[in-house]
């Protein structure tokens, strides 16, 4: 099933929380709507649900104009941060809850229930109260019981929001396996930019209720169109400074390719991520080294350039060369995103 909005607007008391979106999702895709706190993504997919109205705008799901109904009547599964189960169910009861109140049949109900149990990994758990699991596994009980009544579309809202940084990968990675499975149309709503780029077919990236870009992973990353999409993927450097004559942008001590030609003298921000900066040991280097600190194969090194501060994530075996207060010199591997300074 397919999802199509057009020209969705909310608006709350004075505040304009969604203003002109448009979005696209094709069958069994996998969609993440992506931005910072308080730019409307959660607004737009409780719009999809139909738990909000739109002031103005529609929303077709599978070729029928649907924003005229109210949630139960769209048949779309739900799954929300704080996991919503009822404490004095069982968990294959909360799974069943959805099927029991369309009437299945209870013996069918629990077969289901327990197949979905099974399904996410948690077949052994039917019997259990929801405190009695832990929050990744009560999460997982909240979307199989989403699932429970075979909706062609799931949406989540920060379904991982709540929980700590290894349950959040390790359940993203399932959650990815279990959409390739189902084959469900999936939107997710989420702030975490790894989340986003590591689960999702294309990323949507939502700010102040309009759409910035919309894009696969790569192109999000690669190919940034404006600068807030470039400065909110990813751990970034912002420089400022003036194209020289050789046409080379020099900023926060570095020369940086611009691309395409640019007129000398005019004055750009640059945007570069930690992973594109070069640094290697250089008594010579004006580059002075003032933290190190280790992460998985790569260390993430803070330095100073000019005055400037710096970040870069370089491999481990590079970073083994460098010691706080030593000197270095520091370079950029590609071309910068620049964009035009306002006089």
């Amino acid at each position: 099933m397919g999802i199509v909005a057009k020209n969705l607007h909310k608006q709350f008391g004075e505040t304009r929380v969604i203003r002109g979106v448009s979005l696209s999702v094709e069958p069994g895709e996998m969609v993440s709507l992506l931005g910072p706190s308080g730019g409307g993504k959660s607004t737009v997919l409780r719009i999809l649900a139909g738990l909000e109205r739109a002031d103005a705008g529609e929303v077709w799901l599978d070729g029928q104009r649907v924003d005229h109904l109210d949630a139960a009547s769209r048949g779309v599964g739900f799954v929300f941060q704080h996991y919503a189960l009822f404490r004095h169910m069982r968990v294959v009861d909360n799974v069943a809850f959805g099927l029991k109140v369309r009437k299945v049949n209870p013996d069918e109900a629990r077969r289901r229930a327990e197949a979905l149990l099974a399904r996410v990994g948690l077949g052994g758990l039917s019997e259990r109260w929801p405190d009695e699991l832990s929050g990744g596994q009560r999460q997982r009980v909240a979307l199989a019981r989403a699932l429970a009544p075979a909706p062609r579309v799931l949406l989540l809202d920060e379904p991982f929001g709540a929980l700590d940084a290894r349950v959040r990968a390790d359940l993203r990675e399932w959650l990815r396996r279990l959409h390739d499975e189902v084959g469900a149309t999936t939107v997710l709503v989420t702030h975490d930019q790894e989340e986003a780029l590591s689960v999702s077919d294309r990323v949507v990236l939502v700010r102040d209720g309009l759409i910035e870009q919309d894009g696969s992973p790569a192109e999000i990353v690669d190919s940034p169109r404006t600068e807030f999409v470039a400065r909110f993927v990813g751990e970034v450097n912002v420089v400022e400074g003036v194209v020289d004559a050789e046409g080379l942008l020099v900023a926060g001590g570095l020369r940086l390719r611009v691309p395409g030609a640019v007129k000398a003298g005019t004055r750009l921000r640059a945007v570069l991520r930690s992973h594109e900066l070069q640094v290697l040991a250089d008594p010579a280097g004006r580059g002075v080294v003032r933290r190190v600190v280790p992460l998985d194969d790569r260390a993430r090194v803070e330095l100073t350039l000019d005055g400037a501060s710096l970040v870069a994530r370089v491999p481990r075996a590079e970073a083994q060369a460098l010691h706080v207060g030593s000197a270095v010199g520091v370079a950029s591997q590609g071309p910068a995103r620049v964009w035009a300074i306002e006089a």
